[in-house]
Order: C-alpha cells, then sequence, then structure tokens
C-alpha cells in the first residue's frame, strides 16, 4: 500500500467516525422529543 493510498484510507475512516458521532449527537435529542412528536401527530390527526 502506498502512502498516498493510506492517506486517503485514513481521510476516508476519519470523516466515518465523524458521521457516526454526529448521528449519535442527533439521536439523543431525537429520542428525548419522540414523546411530543407523537402528542403532535395525535392532535393533529
Amino acid at each position: 500500500m502506498t502512502s498516498e493510498e493510506l492517506e486517503k484510507l485514513t481521510t476516508g475512516v476519519s470523516s466515518l467516525v465523524r458521521l457516526v458521532d454526529a448521528y449519535s449527537d442527533c439521536q439523543a435529542p431525537l429520542t428525548k422529543a419522540q414523546p411530543a412528536t407523537n402528542l403532535l401527530d395525535e392532535i393533529l390527526k
């Protein structure tokens, strides 16, 4: 594996880790908001 390939791989893995972190950060507020979302859905029906 060349150093260029290794750098591309490292950059890709780093981007993937950031994406997973961002997803995890978004999941907690969405989970907390779920009851309010359900209530709003009921009201709007």
